[in-house]
């Protein structure tokens, strides 16, 4: 059985790093705590860091830019809540701002336009302010811009 006090030597720390971040795209924070959870030795974790850094084990870009194309296509958020998400996990503004730029606007703008028709479907409202008022309430909790949410809203009601 693994003794949870003693602490890995540097190759076997590094052989678990490694594996850690080859499985998928890890930020250095997230990393950092990995290897104090599994009993590092202090003096040890910044020269792995290192180590996957140099060797591209570990690379922030590739990580936010993944991040953000994820959760737009998958979880369907906005810029605003992947930007506070990344900006809670510690990564630069650049490089943050970035993997915004990467994100493509006609995607953007197709899964808004997704979102804004199935809140309408879900919402049975009779009065079409407050139909919209929910939907813009909505997509501003999805993390998505007002003034994307109101040209999409304006196209549309003209496209009906």
């Amino acid at each position: 059985m693994f003794d949870q006090s003693s602490n890995l030597s540097y190759e076997q720390a590094l052989i678990r790093a490694t594996k850690y971040c080859a499985y998928q795209e890890r930020y250095q924070l997230q990393v950092r705590q990995k290897l104090i959870e599994i009993n590092t030795n202090k003096n040890d974790i910044d020269a792995i860091l290192c180590y996957l850094l140099e060797h591209n084990y570990l690379n922030e870009q590739r990580f936010a830019n993944a991040y953000a194309q994820g959760k737009l296509r998958i979880k369907h958020w906005g810029k605003q809540r992947i930007q506070s998400q990344l900006k809670f996990f510690g990564l630069s503004s650049n490089c943050i701002k970035h993997a915004l730029q990467e994100l493509d606007e006609n995607e953007y703008y197709d899964i808004l336009k997704q979102e804004l028709i199935k809140r309408f479907r879900h919402k049975h409202l009779e009065d079409n302010w407050k139909k919209q008022q929910d939907a813009r309430q909505y997509l501003l909790s999805r993390g998505f811009e007002a003034q994307y949410i109101d040209d999409v809203i304006k196209k549309y009601h003209t496209d009906e």
